[in-house]
């Protein structure tokens, strides 16, 4: 049976590397440390790669490793997410878990959700996610 998790982002740590130039934008690398709050509680660290254009929009994608706990069950897994950012800053998109990446309670865990996050104000978290039967 789906369940549906829901939840917010905050924010700890963004850093931003720049490895290439194209005109009107330039390559980073982002690496991100976020605390993920609601029926997804843990920290959450990702690597990404990201297009930062000139009016401040932006277009990435990247992983997370989740350590904490979905629903009452504790590990950690894989998010696979892609996004993108407008003008305002608010950025949005659609993360997935890397089957075969939870551990300890976890193990199994399968699922897609979606986020929304504009910094010190609001954001939102979903994943619709269930667990592969034992030995599949």
């Amino acid at each position: 049976m789906t369940m549906h998790a829901i939840g917010s982002i905050e924010s700890k740590t963004w850093d931003f590397q720049a490895w290439d130039e194209i005109e009107g934008a330039r390559l980073c690398r982002m690496t991100a440390t976020d605390l993920f709050h609601g029926d997804i509680e843990g920290e959450a660290r990702g690597e990404f790669a990201a297009l930062l254009r000139e009016d401040g929009s932006s277009s990435f994608a990247g992983l997370y490793v989740v350590r904490g706990g979905v629903g009452r069950r504790q590990g950690s897994f894989v998010l696979r997410a892609t996004g993108s950012s407008g003008t305002d800053g608010m950025s949005c998109g659609e993360w997935s878990v890397i089957e075969g990446s939870a551990t300890d309670e976890l193990v199994g865990l399968y699922g897609t959700g979606e986020f929304v996050y504009l910094a010190g104000q609001r954001s939102s978290l979903t994943l619709d996610y269930d667990f592969t039967p034992a030995g599949d």
